[in-house]
């Protein structure tokens, strides 16, 4: 079947938002979440997530990256435990102040330092809040409509797997002119399906206070 891919103009402001990407036909794209049906309950994590039981392999998760290159649950990981800030890695804690991201020692972007780690970030759900249209994204080809959603980021120790919270946060992300942010960069649809709606972004602030009492608690 044949596949089209949207032609854009990249923005600054899109990289004011937070999300995962995936559209409603099944294909990944890399700016905003695609609005499609209700989020189902995610697939169980590789292994036995939550039990403690070692285990290597992929979490399927809509921000937890497509294949981590670390063992989850890791033994060798620090503990959920001792003073703050408890240091995190996935790929939505790209969005999170540096200073609670184990970054490796030469403080890149996007490379971790594993064993420092104690949590995992996973965005694991996001469902449409309401029918009222936001925008109507005009820099891709075809034009696509942005509305708001609610997502569930969830938090797992990593040195176990026990999940440690499971938090739900409404799309809130908004350019200096005041319009929601979550316009697709670009995105991929199966002709003949039409291309899918998207969702509003999280704000990297919003997501940085409602994980702050998890990454910055005295245990």
């Amino acid at each position: 079947m044949s596949v089209r891919t949207a032609v854009v103009v990249v923005t600054a402001w899109l990289l004011l938002g937070v999300t995962g990407c995936t559209a409603s036909n099944g294909t990944s794209s890399s700016a905003a979440s695609a609005a499609g049906p209700e989020a189902s309950t995610p697939p169980p994590l590789s292994g036995s997530a939550g039990t403690g039981t070692p285990s290597t392999g992929t979490l399927p998760y809509l921000d937890c990256g497509d294949a981590l290159e670390f063992t989850f649950p890791d033994p060798a990981a620090a503990p959920y435990a001792g003073p703050p800030p408890h240091l995190t890695v996935g790929e939505a804690t790209s969005s999170l102040p540096r200073e609670w991201v184990a970054y490796d020692k030469a403080r890149t972007r996007w490379d971790w330092e594993v064993p420092r780690a104690q949590l995992l970030v996973c965005e694991t759900g996001v469902r449409k809040r309401g029918d009222t249209l936001l925008r109507e994204c005009t820099d891709t080809i075809p034009n696509v409509d942005l509305y708001a959603a609610t997502y569930t980021f969830t938090v797992y120790e990593l040195k176990t797997g026990r999940q440690v919270a499971a938090v739900e946060i409404d799309s809130d992300s908004v350019d200096p002119k005041g319009a929601a942010v979550g316009c697709p960069a670009a995105f991929t649809y199966q002709v003949g399906q039409g291309a899918p709606s998207f969702y509003q972004a999280v704000s990297e602030e919003t997501l940085t206070e409602r994980l702050r009492p998890l990454v910055m608690a005295a245990l």
